[in-house]
């Protein structure tokens, strides 16, 4: 366990942290959010003696991290920033071998490691392994850099905002690795954001801060529940409308009585029930609710002969979702296939639908409880 106590630093007569008290449980991935200098950073520093406390103290499994030699504290840890901070003169292979190398592991044991990490970390072997940092995508650089923090395999892995530098779709990527990486190994990670969707996302427990002061430590969940009056509402709340997205899923949303028929039932029929819910297509199953196409009205026009079953003009849907698939995941989906409509299936069977009005609804009233908490 980390622990502060009654920690505070102050430089040039400027106070950074005021009396932080925060407890960080071994394997779980706490996350510390905030503005812009609201000492988060500063807080992350602290634990691997990069920057000391004015007063008060840091404790690793009770014992003063002050009275350990420093070098040795440093190398039981990995450290990741947000610039990747890999050596520009070493080839990706020898960034990863090097805190093998400075902890004098043997070569048979540094080979079978490189291996390990190129696996777990999803690193092509071969010629990538022979590139050098300015060869690399922005992604792949920092891949590399969490690997690099892992190579000893730590206990604690410290993670300063390391991937605000990313676009969006790698950004979001990259938190989900971390999330899976973190449910595989289990070790206790510190990470910082600004960005509350971001913190939200990834983290077991949350501590928000503002002006060096811990305002709130719990699960995501309760700081969303109940947030501290002031500035930590505000905080979460005006994000409110880009994380509560991905907290809602197509299960919650999904129509779940789309309008269907059966594929050997005739094309005028299909018309008519079309007619009468007044919809533009009918979502083909059979008789055990099996998913197995679209039929659409334009379709139906087309063939001569609308006497013949539903299941001869039918066509298999560009796309489907899971009902655990997050409102992100969907408009993402109907973007890329240009629909307006996405079934929802599980097991192969029909459960619901997801349509593009839906999606807009319940932004919508995302939007209304936006303005709620910061009034224009």
């Amino acid at each position: 366990m980390i622990e502060f106590e009654h920690v505070s630093k102050s430089v040039g007569g400027t106070t950074v942290l005021s009396g932080v008290n925060l407890q960080i449980p071994d394997r779980e991935l706490v996350v510390i959010a905030g503005p812009s200098g609201c000492g988060k950073t500063t807080t992350l520093k602290m634990i691997n003696r990069l920057i000391a406390p004015t007063t008060g103290r840091v404790l690793i499994d009770g014992q003063d991290i002050a009275r350990q030699p420093v070098q040795a504290l440093r190398r039981s840890m990995g450290y990741v920033t947000q610039y990747a901070g890999l050596f520009e003169h070493q080839s990706v292979r020898q960034n990863l071998c090097e805190p093998l190398r400075l902890a004098r592991w043997a070569q048979s044991a540094v080979d079978r490691r490189l291996g390990e990490l190129a696996s777990l970390f999803s690193l092509p072997q071969g010629e990538f392994m022979d590139r050098y940092p300015y060869q690399l995508t922005a992604m792949e650089r920092q891949r590399v850099c969490i690997a690099r923090a892992f190579a000893t395999d730590p206990e604690i892995l410290l993670m300063d905002d390391p991937f605000a530098a990313l676009e969006p779709a790698q950004r979001s990527r990259m938190q989900d690795e971390l999330v899976t990486l973190q449910a595989l190994m289990r070790r206790t990670v510190v990470f910082i954001t600004s960005s509350i969707e971001e913190a939200i996302r990834i983290a077991d427990r949350l501590c928000i801060m503002e002006r060096g002061r811990v305002l709130q430590y719990d699960k995501p969940e309760e700081i969303l529940r109940e947030p501290q009056p002031g500035f930590v509402e505000q905080f979460v709340g005006r994000n409110r409308i880009f994380s509560r997205p991905q907290e809602i899923r197509a299960s919650d949303i999904m129509i779940t009585s789309p309008v269907t028929t059966h594929p050997e039932v005739p094309m005028l029929k299909g018309m008519e029930k079309m007619r009468l819910a007044r919809v533009d297509s009918l979502l083909v199953v059979d008789e055990d609710g099996y998913f197995l196409g679209i039929v659409r009205a334009e379709h139906v026009h087309r063939c001569d002969n609308k006497e013949e079953a539903i299941k001869s003009v039918m066509r298999e849907a560009k796309t489907t979702a899971s009902p655990e698939e997050t409102v992100p995941e969907l408009l993402a989906k109907i973007r890329r296939y240009r629909v307006n409509a996405i079934p929802v299936v599980q097991n192969e069977k029909l459960v619901g639908l997801i349509t593009n009005s839906s999606i807009v609804t319940i932004l919508s009233q995302q939007s209304m409880e936006l303005e709620e908490v910061e009034p224009l």
